[in-house]
């Protein structure tokens, strides 16, 4: 069997439809707007294999060893540069408390600069799209009014975020960081607002809590749970996404002899 590749663009709806009529199975990868299209002109009986953006974040509820693990958070958010769907995007602590929130923040920005010292940017690109994305960010919440309700705490190289909300957002990346208020008895209805999109969350907290928290973790929807420094570690032979992909790709014919 010969492989074929067709260039036809997303706007070329017509002829989709026609080669997506001869499949048996479509691939589509990208955000909400782009599956939902590919959904509308499926045929019936043609499998959907569905990939797209994940969001993954840390969660803190107390400490085993303090030091350790928000050094690990720190390197880790600077060493993935939160480029990728394992990377952490959000910091979300078990309060409902700002002022601990604030607390947090000073506490962790020297973290968060030292392990910029120790990683530091590559080149002079990403230094200054780190600086672009930064002022632009800023600009886009001075205009939406939201500029009041977020504490900015900036260091070297890098930046936190103390915010009212409770949604889990994508970061600024490259070592800019929100930082918000989650209570484990609020975790279910905030994280199934993104349903779908979630992947891996790093956890901090006591050992004695460690089992009742990512068992809540899992029913929100996670399919990674790691400590905050591993959070885009793999290991040999793990699921992707919460499944093994192979699977998607085939289909079982069982043939009597």
């Amino acid at each position: 069997m010969l492989p074929y590749i067709f260039d036809t663009p997303s706007s070329d709806v017509v002829t989709l439809q026609r080669l997506a009529a001869l499949c048996d199975g479509i691939i589509t990868w990208g955000g909400d707007a782009a599956i939902e299209a590919v959904r509308r002109f499926a045929p019936v009986g043609a499998k959907l294999i569905e990939w797209g953006h994940r969001l993954s974040f840390a969660y803190i509820s107390g400490y085993e060893d303090e030091q350790l693990e928000l050094r690990a958070l720190a390197e880790h958010i600077i060493q993935t540069k939160q480029l990728l769907c394992s990377s952490c995007q959000t910091i979300f602590l078990d309060t409902e408390d700002m002022e601990q929130v604030y607390a947090f923040c000073e506490k962790f920005l020297p973290y968060l600069e030292e392990a910029s010292r120790r990683f530091p940017q590559e080149g002079i690109e990403e230094t200054a799209e780190q600086t672009l994305r930064r002022y632009l960010d800023e600009m886009v919440q001075a205009i939406q009014g939201r500029a009041a309700d977020t504490r900015v705490y900036r260091g070297e190289f890098c930046r936190l975020e103390a915010c009212l909300d409770d949604n889990l957002v994508l970061s600024g990346l490259f070592g800019n960081c929100p930082v918000k208020r989650l209570p484990a008895a609020r975790m279910l209805p905030v994280l199934r607002r993104e349903k779908g999109r979630l992947q891996t969350a790093g956890l901090i907290c006591a050992p004695e809590r460690r089992l009742a928290l990512a068992q809540r973790l899992m029913c929100c929807g996670l399919v990674r749970i790691t400590r905050a420094g591993d959070m885009s570690e793999s290991l040999c032979g793990e699921a992707h996404d919460g499944e093994y992909p192979l699977r998607r790709y085939v289909r079982i014919v069982e043939v009597e002899p």
